[in-house]
């Protein structure tokens, strides 16, 4: 230990330890001579705790820096100072004594925890992970910056807040009883939880918490990993710090981490070693190169070696293989850290694992291209408008089916507004903001015009998505050209009117026949026979006319129809030019036939066995238009005379039907051989409807 004693009011050098000798160097020979006025450069140093001293004080400086000589150099070197007073033999205050201990490796060891600590703060602020430490009591010691980002907390904010009290209230139970297990035995332990923010919200987050113990062993809190669960960017770790601390906290780390210098890797952490099977030997210097993909291994290194040169950061995606063989994507980031006492460069990097996420890109891909495959078979339009930034995105349908060249407009609500027709503009973006305050789907069809006048009709359906304070925050909607659909819903309604007109009619026709029937029936056996033969000659040709595309019926398949569903047979002699009926003309002519054969079955040819009937018809030019000549001619019946004074159904029909419904000319003789009748109606003519009828 150095000690000098110095005597007098001049402080006399009067002795000195060898010690100090070896350590003043220039100032060795100094015994006998006085402190302060020989070396005049201790005065302001030494003169006050001198005088303090031979004044009967003790005092005591601590960490005094000064220049001494060791092995022959001059160095610098600390030391904390006792000055004693000393008394004679007369108990006066007559000297002090000087006495020095060396706090140079204490001085130097702190100035190195100082750095470390700076480092570990550098090094955790820069990771993707947030680190936070806590005590015996729960209270936070340390967060770095990324937490305080995940928490929306500064820093400061964070010291000392009680860590269950960031807990969410559904997860705190459980992370409590990991929390004491862990400060009691010492388990580490992992959860995922939500934590709360500032405002209210709550983010879900995985936090890796282990034990943090001091140098003999004893549990003085937890040290937690915490991983932001609701992103996905990844940030880098970078390590610095003392070894102790900064191994525990690379080691927790779910990256592969590492640092190298110019000389290439001199630390990496346990992950890489458990990743890829290498051990520390064969990883360090350039052998992590060995476990990255042979083909990624010249990018990697020229990667390296320009940031050494420029010293920017390194930020690259290579496969690094895995224990087992495979190769998995990495982002590898890596920062530089300059050493303040050298001045070296030092990298620390951090690789992240991004192989699912590669792969969930890729999937996201195909699982866009499927959709818009999906829309495009589906004739559907798509579009997003982000409402917060006013951002719209239109799918390429969408875009065509505005009238707009693809991506020749820039998307937007009032793109599409423009688009709209000048009679449906107005109420459907009415209909859009009550669908928005009112926090329902806009379900809308409307009409947009192109510029080159086309107008197409457009079916949409949309739903809006709103925050917590029920403020529109997206819009997301497909849209549908309806035009044609239109178009056919246009033509079901124009056939359902025609087939109710035609069903009333069709009601007006047989009650009509009903009545007709009733007035010439003997008895009610009679009526239904007569009236259940006329519904079905009705009904055949109606049926025959629905069958039929165009609405028209060939009058010899009608004639053989009555005579095969009357008579069995269609031995009758039909000859005769094609003609085709339309469907009232066709059903009148039915009822005719029906009458002319049932006739014919009970009194006429088809009832006497030497009985024939001829049916001719032939087509005359007339100056109105082309005319259809009918002839119905029975032979081989008796006589009929006198002629029969009742007039039925069926000498109704043609006497009186015929000529209304037809504008025909029509005649119906009794004569030698049976029942001649002959009628002719103009084919081309205007034939008047049937009055509508509501029964």
């Amino acid at each position: 230990m150095p000690t000098i004693l110095v005597w007098g009011p001049q402080f006399v050098v009067a002795a000195h330890s060898e010690r100090h000798v070896d350590l003043l160097g220039p100032w060795g020979a100094i015994l006998g001579r006085r402190l302060l006025a020989d070396f005049p450069e201790l005065t302001a140093r030494l003169a006050p705790r001198l005088h303090q001293a031979i004044n009967g004080e003790t005092l005591v400086a601590e960490d005094v820096a000064a220049q001494i000589t060791r092995d022959g150099q001059v160095q610098s070197a600390w030391f904390d100072a006792v000055y004693t007073p000393v008394r004679d033999e007369a108990g006066v205050v007559a000297g002090v004594l000087i006495c020095a201990v060396e706090t140079t490796a204490e001085i130097r060891a702190e100035r190195d925890r100082r750095e470390a600590e700076a480092q570990f703060r550098s090094l955790a602020d820069q990771l993707e992970v947030g680190i936070g430490m806590i005590d015996l009591q729960g209270a936070v010691t340390f967060a770095n910056a990324r937490l305080a980002q995940i928490l929306d907390r500064s820093e400061n904010a964070l010291a000392g807040l009680d860590v269950m009290t960031l807990a969410a209230e559904e997860d705190r139970e459980q992370n409590w009883m990991l929390m004491q297990r862990l400060l009691r035995r010492g388990e580490p332990f992992t959860i995922d939880k939500r934590v709360l923010r500032p405002d209210g919200s709550k983010v879900w987050v995985r936090s890796a918490v282990s034990p943090r113990r001091d140098a003999d062993g004893h549990i003085v809190g937890a040290l937690a990993a915490v991983i932001d669960l609701s992103g996905s960017k990844a940030a880098e770790e970078q390590l610095r710090g003392s070894e102790a601390r900064f191994q525990t906290l690379a080691n927790l780390a779910p990256d592969l981490l590492w640092s190298h210098t110019a000389q290439g890797i001199d630390w990496i952490n346990r992950r890489w070693l458990d990743y890829t099977g290498q051990t520390e030997a064969e990883a360090l210097g350039d052998g992590w190169l060995n476990a990255i993909h042979p083909e990624d291994r010249e990018a990697s290194a020229r990667a390296g070696r320009r940031a050494e040169k420029t010293g920017e950061p390194i930020e690259h995606e290579h496969r690094i293989r895995r224990h087992d063989g495979q190769f998995r994507w990495f982002l590898v980031r890596a920062e530089p850290l300059r050493d303040e006492r050298t001045g070296a460069l030092r990298w620390f990097g951090a690789a992240t694992d991004i192989h699912d996420h590669r792969a969930a890109l890729e999937d996201l891909a195909a699982s866009a291209e499927s959709l818009r495959l999906a829309l495009d078979i589906g004739g559907l339009a798509a579009w997003d408008w982000n409402m917060e930034a006013d951002q719209v995105t239109w799918s390429d349908e969408h875009f065509r089916m505005l009238g707009y060249d693809l991506y020749g407009v820039e998307p937007s609500y009032e793109a599409w507004v423009q688009r709209l027709h000048g009679d449906d503009r107005a109420d459907t973006e009415a209909a859009l903001n009550s669908a928005m305050a009112g926090h329902h789907d806009f379900v809308r069809e409307f009409r947009t015009e192109h510029p080159d006048g086309v107008v197409r009709w457009l079916s949409t359906r949309a739903r809006f998505f709103y925050d917590e304070s029920g403020t529109p925050l997206r819009m997301v909607g497909v849209m549908r050209d309806v035009t044609d659909q239109r178009g056919s819903d246009q033509t079901q309604k124009i056939l359902l009117a025609e087939l109710q007109r035609r069903t009333r009619n069709q009601l007006a026709v047989i009650r009509s026949i009903a009545a007709r029937t009733a007035e010439s029936a003997a008895s009610v056996d009679d009526f239904l026979m007569h009236f259940g033969g006329r519904l079905d000659a009705y009904a055949r040709a109606d049926a025959a006319l629905t069958r039929n595309p165009d609405v028209s019926l060939d009058l010899e398949s009608l004639i053989r129809d009555e005579f095969l569903a009357a008579a069995g047979a269609d031995d009758a002699q039909i000859s005769g030019p094609s003609v085709k009926l339309s469907g009232q003309v066709a059903e009148t002519v039915a009822l005719v036939f029906h009458e002319l054969v049932t006739n014919a079955l009970k009194f006429g040819a088809l009832a006497a066995a030497a009985g024939r009937v001829q049916v001719s018809w032939s087509l005359e030019p007339r100056d109105s238009g082309p005319v259809l000549v009918l002839d119905w001619r029975e032979s081989g019946v008796p006589v009929l005379d006198p002629m029969p004074a009742h007039r039925g159904f069926g000498r109704r029909l043609i006497e009186e039907a015929l000529p209304y419904e037809l504008n025909a000319r029509s005649e119906l003789r009794f004569v030698p051989g049976g029942a001649h009748a002959r009628f002719e109606f103009p084919l081309d003519a205007q034939l008047p409807r049937a009055p509508e009828t509501d029964a």
